[in-house]
């Protein structure tokens, strides 16, 4: 299962899980970004490893499903939105009874709902060109890295425009209280 269960290396991980699970059970309101989806995924029943295809890495569309359109949440985001994706790690399998929202065209989990309240997204909403350059500083270096950041830096007003509007939305399904 990857880093997720890495509990040994990251005493904080077993807490973590069992708080999501709590939260999907008790529908706490809930965006669980990257290692935050992975984990709501291993805390809720899925599976989690190494992508078979290898690290995801810089600008890709966000491969909405039909049951995302009119989704509380991710009913706002336009079809080809794209989203910052830098992970090694996937959802493999996921937890029962999970919606999926979006995906990969490899069939790659991008988005999911879990119980009513929780969602996971492999990709970063929150991120910056600046915030991926510093991540690639500290990755081994990869080929086509700082192209990806180049897109990422060109695409900043799209992402904004698709990512801030979706955070609002999260934002007001909470105070409303779902």
């Amino acid at each position: 299962m990857g880093a997720v269960v890495d509990d040994d290396r990251y005493p904080w991980l077993p807490a973590t899980r069992h708080l999501l699970r709590a939260a999907v059970n008790e529908g706490v309101p809930t965006l669980a970004v990257c290692l935050g989806h992975q984990l709501l995924v291993a805390g809720c029943g899925g599976e989690v490893g190494r992508n078979p295809a290898g690290k995801q890495m810089g600008l890709l569309e966000v491969g909405l499903t039909e049951a995302a359109r009119g989704e509380r949440l991710f009913g706002i985001v336009r079809a080809g939105s794209r989203a910052v994706q830098w992970n090694n790690d996937i959802a493999l399998e996921l937890p029962p009874g999970s919606v999926t929202l979006a995906e990969t065209p490899d069939g790659v989990a991008q988005a999911i709902r879990v119980g009513d309240a929780a969602w996971g997204v492999q990709f970063h909403p929150e991120v910056d060109a600046d915030i991926v350059a510093a991540w690639a500083a500290d990755d081994r270096p990869r080929p086509g890295a700082p192209e990806a950041i180049e897109a990422i830096r060109n695409a900043a007003g799209e992402l904004e425009a698709t990512w801030c509007p979706f955070a609002s939305r999260f934002v007001n399904l909470t105070e409303r209280g779902l």
